[in-house]
């Protein structure tokens, strides 16, 4: 588990220095996976996203993306993504962000479950929205990002369907900046996330999170603690069949 060490040590580098000023909020995260397997190695990645702030008095966030998987060998998928996100605040929509990434995925059985690795580079583009119109002006920086995690079975939910199972997962995700813009936020946040995952079949399954996460604002010492619920349902599709099948 040194991973989980390493992030552990520097979330405690950066939350550990200087008076901090905090503000705390409850979220209503919800969002749909869909993975459409078009052949052994290459997969097509889409998701949506809709996100509540204050027990769903204001609209807070949507998001779109979509891109692709590609296997380079067993247990390591690389991928390319585009997104367009719309943030909210106080329930009105004032900025856009358009989005793209890339990434790494390593997926490994081990004695405990499966553990899963995620390291995205994403190039991140803002625009401010006034009187109804996206302006020319905009701001840009890089974003890394890392996350860890463990999910576990815990027992079956069928005794004649193998792929009804509930399962738990814990993981960690940090957040680093980069560009000419960012001045106090190099540390942009970091994300404990643990919650129940039900396989409702081999394609179809349901991931009810808690997240904390904690956030810097580009201010000195100023930070968001954030206490979200986060609703994820994963739907995989299989376009490629099997031989002999």
């Amino acid at each position: 588990m040194k991973q989980l060490l390493i992030i552990v040590l520097i979330l405690i580098s950066f939350l550990g220095n200087g008076q901090k000023t905090i503000s705390y909020s409850n979220q209503q995260w919800f969002q749909y996976y869909n993975l459409l397997k078009i052949n052994p190695k290459l997969t097509l990645l889409s998701d949506v996203g809709y996100r509540y702030i204050s027990a769903f008095s204001y609209r807070s966030l949507y998001l779109t993306r979509i891109g692709l998987g590609y296997e380079i060998k067993p247990g390591f998928r690389v991928s390319g993504r585009i997104a367009h996100l719309g943030v909210y605040n106080l329930g009105q929509l004032n900025k856009v962000e358009f989005r793209g990434s890339q990434g790494l995925l390593h997926v490994k059985n081990t004695a405990l479950g499966k553990m899963i690795q995620h390291f995205r580079i994403e190039e991140r583009i803002f625009k401010d929205i006034l009187n109804g119109k996206i302006q020319s002006e905009n701001e840009f920086n890089f974003r890394f990002r890392y996350q860890f995690s463990l999910t576990f079975p815990l027992l079956k939910l069928s005794s004649k369907d193998p792929d009804k199972k509930l399962l738990f997962s814990i993981g960690n995700e940090i957040f680093i900046n980069s560009g000419k813009n960012i001045t106090y936020n190099i540390y942009n946040q970091n994300r404990i996330l643990i919650g129940p995952v039900v396989h409702l079949n081999s394609n179809l399954f349901l991931n009810l999170l808690y997240c904390h996460q904690f956030k810097s604002k580009n201010l000195p010492n100023d930070y968001n603690q954030d206490y979200v619920m986060w609703i994820k349902l994963f739907h995989k599709i299989n376009l490629h069949k099997e031989k002999g099948n």
